[in-house]
């Protein structure tokens, strides 16, 4: 309930347009890039830690940095299990434009090469 009385509804975004905020957020031709939302209040922080996911961050670590960037300065248990069960690995994120802060296993692996042969070409470029 907000001061007036009136409920007040919590609104997850779904995850196909988390998916697509992503694939964005992870190119290299549409960085750099300002995320933010129009209420200040949590879109913009479950689009952040579904990032967060996809970079290997641990909940704790996600949850401890949207809480210290939402107006709550907490992340709701819907958050929380949105964040857990939402699965970045259904992203097919391409080699070539991949930002540089994205884990290899994040980065899509082309069909024609085996994982251990791209895990070695992985480490050849680092």
């Amino acid at each position: 309930m907000n001061k007036k009385g009136n409920e007040i509804k919590h609104h997850v975004i779904n995850p196909g347009s988390i998916d697509e905020i992503l694939l964005i957020l992870t190119n290299t031709d549409s960085l750099p890039a300002y995320v933010h939302c129009m209420d200040g209040a949590n879109k913009t922080g479950m689009v952040i830690a579904c990032l967060r996911t996809l970079q290997h961050w641990n909940m704790s670590a996600i949850v401890s940095e949207f809480s210290r960037y939402t107006k709550k300065k907490i992340m709701e248990d819907e958050d929380k299990a949105f964040v857990s069960m939402y699965n970045p690995r259904n992203l097919e994120i391409p080699r070539e434009t991949a930002a540089s802060w994205l884990p290899a296993a994040a980065i899509e692996v082309p069909s024609s090469i085996s994982v251990e042969e791209d895990t070695s070409k992985i480490a050849e470029l680092q």
